[in-house]
């Protein structure tokens, strides 16, 4: 915690202009500095409370996409908002709200889809939330040619096609089998 030394002069030489002895005001000082650290555990306690509990919801949306996500939501707005934005949600604790972060990390997806960001999660590597890793295996078995290869062990694209099935089972179905 840092002390404000102008504040502390002026506040002692009004408490001695209004009678107070200089053990009274050590006592007040004492007092106003160990409660404005006890305020400050407490918003720090609470600030943990909410980033724990937004953690347990994106894991729960996400599934074995949150880091990805993670990620992409910090990248976007670095790459769109700048060090001034980040400490400020930071600080205010909107930076740790689901639906902000969920909204960055759909914006990281878009831009990482248009190749303004790249990494880990741009490409064929990406990890796909839960409901994402649904829809395409609900679009592979639409794909004739893929459930071709997919039931055919005699298909050379057969492997390829177990182990994509494979994976997105595991995406959407998070924690089961």
């Amino acid at each position: 915690m840092t002390l404000n030394e102008g504040f502390i002069g002026e506040f002692a030489a009004e408490a001695h202009k209004r009678g107070i002895t200089d053990s009274q005001f050590q006592g007040l000082v004492s007092w106003y500095l160990g409660k404005n650290v006890a305020d400050a555990g407490t918003q720090a306690d609470a600030k943990a409370a909410v980033a724990a509990q937004t953690e347990t919801v994106l894991k729960k949306d996400w599934g074995a996409a949150y880091d990805q996500n993670l990620g992409l939501a910090k990248s976007a707005l670095a790459e769109y908002f700048g060090d001034a934005m980040v400490e400020h949600l930071e600080k205010t604790g909107l930076g740790n709200h689901p639906d902000m972060l969920k909204g960055f990390a759909k914006l990281g997806q878009q831009l990482a889809e248009d190749g303004k960001l790249t990494g880990k999660a741009n490409g064929s590597a990406a990890i796909a939330a839960p409901t994402e890793a649904q829809q395409q295996i609900n679009g592979m078995m639409k794909d004739q040619a893929f459930l071709r290869a997919w039931k055919d062990k005699g298909d050379p694209g057969h492997q390829a096609a177990l182990d994509k099935m494979q994976a997105l089972y595991a995406q959407a179905y998070p924690g089961e089998g």
